[in-house]
């Protein structure tokens, strides 16, 4: 049936509003059966494309695991991001300094050391809130000048050092975050670490030799870790540190990720910017579709975070599949 205005003049008062609310209704939650079959020829439509933008990101960031340091630097270096880009070649953007970009790193993290673990899980907590990389990294920074992440010094609990690391969070942590429940957060974990586990978080997890799972709720059992715990184990693979950890432990979604995903149609289909893209569908799209999301972060810190489109048009591999190819092309 045609709805016009002249049809509704007709109808009955009351039942105006009656159809209207069963016409909107409609509008937005369509016949099951007939969204149900969609859904499903959508589904198989799409799942061969889908394995093609996997297996090319694949060859395009091909896992390998080295000792590295953790760099720091990435989110603090913002002003370098449209600098011109060096010659396409995984291998040389690897090696290129802060994450694809000619530049030092601004410090490093040893996780090859038990304190540079410490200062990982750290960094997760400061992560762990609606915070900007670089606010987190910046603070993190702070923290260490001053001589705060030292683990047998912060689980003494000393109240000067409590004050201490307070003001820091004050002053340069701006997040959307209680200050007091970050810094009780890192004060319980270093202690934790030492009574329990002798100051070594690999005696907490024992990453390799237990399932995935395992894993995670041994990261989640510190304060204020929650979904980190994936970031957490994502990190020590990615630097060869827990190299035989099963990348089923490795599916973290940060913003590097829910990038490259949303432009690949993987991820937020109805999503109109980044921030509306859930967490939980990441999720869902990582153990779905990669056997490891490794090359996913990749393709996200590498490519997609550097908001470039010369670099989209001369560098990636995957602009078939992006959902701003068009809009790339016409600048």
């Amino acid at each position: 049936m045609k709805v016009t205005s002249q049809s509704l003049a007709l109808l009955p008062e009351g039942s105006k509003e009656v159809l209207v609310f069963l016409l909107v209704e409609r509008a937005c939650k369509p016949d099951l059966s007939g969204w149900e079959a969609d859904k499903r020829r959508f589904v198989v439509a799409n799942r061969e494309r889908n394995r093609a933008i996997v297996a090319r990101l694949g060859q395009i960031w091909p896992v390998t695991l080295e000792k590295r340091p953790f760099c720091l630097g990435q989110g603090i270096a913002d002003s370098y991001l449209f600098k011109e880009p060096v010659p396409f070649c995984p291998e040389e953007i690897y090696d290129a300094g802060v994450e694809g970009q000619n530049l030092e790193p601004v410090a490093e993290i040893q996780l090859g050391t038990a304190q540079g673990r410490f200062e990982l899980l750290v960094l997760a907590v400061l992560h762990a809130a609606r915070v900007r990389e670089h606010i987190a990294e910046a603070t993190f920074l702070e923290l260490r000048r001053r001589g705060l992440l030292e683990l047998g010094r912060i689980a003494r609990w000393l109240p000067e050092d409590l004050a201490e690391l307070g003001e820091v969070l004050r002053v340069h942590y701006k997040a959307l975050a209680d200050k007091n429940r970050k810094m009780e957060a890192i004060f319980h974990n270093a202690r934790i670490l030492r009574d329990s586990f002798g100051g070594e978080l690999e005696n907490a997890c024992r990453p390799g030799k237990v399932a995935p799972e395992a894993t995670i709720r041994a990261l989640q059992g510190f304060w204020q870790i929650k979904d980190k715990a994936y970031w957490i184990c994502r990190e020590m693979r990615r630097h060869g540190v827990w190299g035989d950890l099963d990348p089923g432990a490795c599916h973290a979604v940060d913003s590097h990720v829910k990038l490259a995903l949303w432009r690949l149609g993987l991820a937020g289909w109805d999503a109109s910017h980044l921030g509306e893209v859930s967490t939980r569908d990441c999720q869902e799209t990582l153990r779905r579709w990669f056997a490891d999301s490794l090359p996913v972060y990749l393709q996200g810190i590498r490519l997609c975070s550097r908001w470039n489109p010369r670099l989209c048009r001369k560098q990636c591999r995957v602009i078939d599949f992006c959902r701003w190819r068009d809009p790339v092309k016409a600048q």
